[in-house]
């Protein structure tokens, strides 16, 4: 499996010390940037005005399903919604990469199909957001979306 921050299971109680120590070893410090809101790419002029969060990715397999999920540093607190069914669809090198999954949202109702930029710091993130602008540029119009910005 080529996720990023695999970590294997602890044996430990969820969100013990030793469960949060398991995470910090093996997840991986990336800045990560949701590509998608509500299963739709959004353009870089919105994406730019989101959080981009430096933090733990940790991936995980549960009953042979995947997941990664994002963590604060110290790997005791979940920031976004896990990705399930997570998968690498584009990758650059170890810290540089597009994954692709499943999300749910926020009242968890239903699922959405999310991506993810995982990037080792936020300046190389906001370089890769300038390379993706006309592919993302052009999904969001696919996707219903109008570049009249707020």
């Amino acid at each position: 499996m080529d996720l990023p921050g695999i970590t294997p299971s602890s044996d430990s109680a969820p969100g013990s010390l030793a469960d949060n120590a398991n995470r910090k070893m093996h997840g991986l410090l990336a800045c990560v940037v949701p590509l998608r809101f509500a299963g739709v790419f959004l353009p870089v002029q919105l994406l730019r005005r989101r959080p981009m969060r430096v933090a733990l990715v940790v991936s995980t397999q549960f009953n042979g399903v995947w997941s990664t999920s994002l963590y604060d540093r110290e790997g005791d607190r979940q920031l976004l919604h896990g990705l399930w069914h997570a998968r690498v669809v584009k990758r650059r090198d170890a810290c540089t990469m597009v994954l692709a999954g499943s999300e749910w949202d926020d009242g968890f109702l239903r699922q959405w199909p999310q991506s993810w930029l995982c990037a080792p710091s936020e300046q190389s993130a906001n370089v890769l957001l300038g390379h993706l602008s006309p592919w993302l540029r052009q999904r969001y119009l696919q996707g219903g979306g109008q570049l009249a910005m707020p």
